[in-house]
């Protein structure tokens, strides 16, 4: 199981962790012109993009695209990565639990935490590193779309 844990609120870093180990640190920013990136085996990653994109594309050091994540109506997030597209669907309305499928039979889980901590476990057994931060990259993004909505709600600047 990956977790990415925050490390500040402030600057929307997480700690991306594997039995215990860090494995890479993402800097989650989306906004204000600056894209996520994280360093995983030396080399550099990049998700330019903002938090109300519908399609964001993780970028290697060179700028190649390597993997790209969409979202779509039936589906929450559609990721493509390595050869593999995973789809990435909301289990319970209410809850932050969502299943990782490429198909039919769920390939694994994503759970979002919330209060103080907000951490986000993601478990996908048998995928590369790499796709498995971008895919933490991208609910990390999609919660904070959501967030940010609620901020902005009509009730509230009106209120």
């Amino acid at each position: 199981m990956l977790v990415a844990r925050e490390v500040s609120r402030w600057t929307n870093r997480y700690a991306v962790i594997r039995d215990g180990r860090r494995v890479t640190t993402l800097d989650a920013v989306l906004r204000d012109g600056q894209p996520a990136s994280f360093t995983l085996e030396g080399r550099r990653y990049s998700i330019p993009g903002a938090i109300w994109d519908t399609r964001l594309v993780l970028h290697d050091e060179t700028g190649g695209a390597l993997g790209v994540a969409e979202r779509g109506r039936d589906e929450w997030w559609s990721i493509t990565s390595a050869g593999q597209t995973y789809h990435l669907r909301r289990t319970f309305i209410v809850a932050a639990r969502d299943r990782l499928d490429s198909g039919d039979p769920p390939l694994g889980r994503v759970y979002r935490t919330g209060g103080a901590e907000r951490a986000v476990e993601l478990e996908l057994p048998g995928a590369p590193e790499l796709v498995q931060v971008f895919l933490l990259a991208v609910v990390i993004a999609g919660r904070d779309a959501q967030v940010t909505f609620r901020g902005t709600g009509f009730w509230q600047r009106w209120a």
